[in-house]
C-alpha cells in the first residue's frame, strides 16, 4: 500500500472519529467542520505533492510498495544483543534522570496505586528539568539512541530478505520495550502511540500479500490498538482523573446521546481520548470561527506569512486562549504554522511533504534513513490536526535532523561513486 493511501485511510479514521465525539460531546459536527474540511484540504495538497512529477518515473516499478526492495543484512546474534541491552540499560537510566524512579520504583507504585504520572511531575518540576542544561545533553542523546535503534532496527528488518525468527522478534521486542519503558516510568502514553503509528507504517507498507495475510495483519493491528488504548485509559485512571460530564471547561459530555445511551463503554473511552485526538479539531475550528473569518480584513491576513504578526502583532496560538479553554493540551500543528505562515504555509507544507513522500517512495534503491524519513513524513502528516508529534520533544527533533542527514548523505556519496564509474 503506498503511503498516500495509508495517509488517506487514516485521514478518513480520524474523521470518523471526530463525528463519533460530536455525538458523545456537547460540541456539533458544522462547529468542527471547517477543521475537518481543512485537513482533507491538506491532504488534497499533500496528493498533488505525490502526483507531481519532477522526472520520468520508472513504470515498471511497483510504486504501491514501501518495502518493495528487498536487501540483504547480516544479523549476527552477539551483536543484536549488545545493542539491545545497551538500549535498555540507556532507557533506565533517562527514566532515572527524568523521574528519579528506578524500574523497581516504578513496578512498586504500580501495585500500590500510586500515581507514576504525578511522581514524574513533581521529580522533574523540583529539579527544574523543563530548563535546558548541558547535564542533558547525554541524556537527550541516550533518548535519541533508543528511538532511533527501535525505528531503524523496525524499518531495516522489514526491508530484510531473510524472514522473521525468534532471534530477531526477541530483539525487536528487547529494543521497543526498551523504548515504551521511558513512556511507562513518566505515566505517559506517547510512546505507544509513536510505536504503533511505526507498526502501522511498515505492516500496511509491506509488499502485497494475499488477503488473507492482510486481514491477519489488521486484525493483529486492530488488537494491539485495543490493548494500547485499554493502557492509555488505565493511565488516565491512575493520575486520579476521574470521569466527569465536564471534560473541560466549555466542552461536556452528553449522556443522552444515541452512543451514549446505546454504548456507554464506548462513549466513555472517546471522552478520555477527547483531549488528545479531537481537541486540535475543536482548536482549530474555534481559531477559524473567532479569530481569522470574523471579518474580511482578518481572513486575508490569515491566507498570508505573518498575517497576523505583522498587522495586528498577536500570535493566533495565544489569541485562542481568549476563547476555549487550552490547559497544557497540545497546539495542533497546523495551527501553529498557521500562526506564522498563515493557510498557505500548511498547505506547502504539505505539498512538499508529499513531493517528498513520492521522491522517496520511488527511489529504487531505498535505504533505512529514506525509510526513517518516509515515517516522519507520515506520521508529521498524522500531527498537522492534532498536536507535535514530531516537534514534541528534543530526542525527536535530533532524530529529524540526524536521519535527513544521512539520507542526503547517503543519496550524496551513491551519485558520487556513479559518477565516477560513468568517468
Amino acid at each position: 500500500m503506498s503511503i498516500s493511501k495509508l495517509l488517506m485511510y487514516v485521514y478518513i479514521v480520524l474523521t470518523f472519529f471526530i463525528l463519533i465525539t460530536s455525538n458523545v460531546t456537547s460540541l456539533e459536527v458544522s462547529k468542527l467542520f471547517s477543521s475537518i474540511l481543512i485537513l482533507w484540504l491538506g491532504y488534497l495538497f499533500y496528493y498533488l505533492g505525490w502526483k507531481i512529477k519532477l522526472y520520468d518515473y520508472n513504470t515498471s516499478q511497483k510504486r504501491d510498495n514501501v518495502f518493495s526492495e528487498k536487501k540483504s543484512y547480516d544479523c549476527n546474534g552477539f551483536f543484536l544483543l549488545i545493542v539491545a541491552l545497551i538500549t535498555m540499560f540507556f532507557s533506565i537510566i533517562v527514566a532515572q534522570y527524568y523521574t528519579g524512579q528506578t524500574p523497581f520504583d516504578v513496578l512498586s507504585n504500580f501495585q500500590n496505586g500510586i500515581s507514576i504520572y504525578y511522581e514524574y511531575q513533581r521529580y522533574f518540576s523540583n529539579n527544574n528539568l523543563d530548563v535546558f542544561s548541558l547535564s542533558k545533553i547525554p541524556y537527550i542523546g541516550m533518548m535519541f539512541f533508543c528511538k532511533f535503534i527501535m525505528i531503524f532496527s523496525y524499518v531495516t528488518f522489514a526491508q530484510s530478505k531473510k524472514r522473521m525468527n525468534l532471534r530477531i522478534f526477541l530483539y525487536l521486542f528487547a529494543v521497543s520495550i526498551a523504548h515504551l519503558y521511558i513512556g511507562v516510568a513518566r505515566g505517559t502514553s506517547f510512546e505507544i502511540f509513536e510505536w504503533i503509528i511505526l507498526l502501522f507504517f511498515i505492516l500496511l507498507s509491506l509488499n502485497r500479500t494475499s488477503t488473507k495475510k492482510m486481514f491477519v495483519r489488521l486484525i493483529a493491528l486492530f488488537s494491539i490498538s485495543m490493548i494500547a488504548i485499554y493502557i492509555f485509559s488505565n493511565n488516565i485512571s491512575a493520575r486520579g482523573m476521574k470521569f466527569s460530564i465536564y471534560i473541560s471547561r466549555d466542552v461536556f459530555y452528553d449522556d443522552s446521546s444515541f452512543i451514549s445511551i446505546h454504548f456507554p463503554g464506548l462513549s466513555i473511552i472517546i471522552s478520555k481520548l477527547f483531549g488528545y485526538f479531537a481537541f486540535g479539531f475543536y482548536y482549530t475550528s474555534t481559531v477559524v470561527s473567532e479569530i481569522w473569518i470574523k471579518d474580511l480584513t482578518s481572513l486575508i491576513k490569515g491566507l498570508l506569512p505573518f498575517g497576523f504578526t505583522l498587522f495586528d502583532n498577536i500570535e493566533v496560538t495565544e489569541e485562542i486562549n481568549s476563547y476555549i479553554d487550552t490547559e497544557a493540551k497540545w497546539d495542533p500543528d497546523s495551527m501553529v504554522i498557521f500562526s506564522n505562515y498563515g493557510l498557505l504555509g500548511i498547505f506547502v507544507l504539505a505539498l512538499l511533504l508529499g513531493k517528498l513522500s513520492r521522491l522517496i517512495s520511488d527511489k529504487t534503491d531505498k535505504n533505512a534513513f529514506d525509510l526513517i524519513v518516509l515515517y516522519i513524513c507520515f506520521m508529521q502528516m498524522i500531527s498537522l490536526p492534532i498536536g507535535n508529534f514530531v516537534t514534541t520533544s528534543s530526542a525527536t527533533k535530533l532524530l529529524v535532523m540526524f536521519v535527513i542527514l544521512m539520507s542526503i548523505w547517503k543519496s550524496w556519496k551513491r551519485f558520487s561513486f556513479t559518477k565516477k564509474i560513468d568517468d
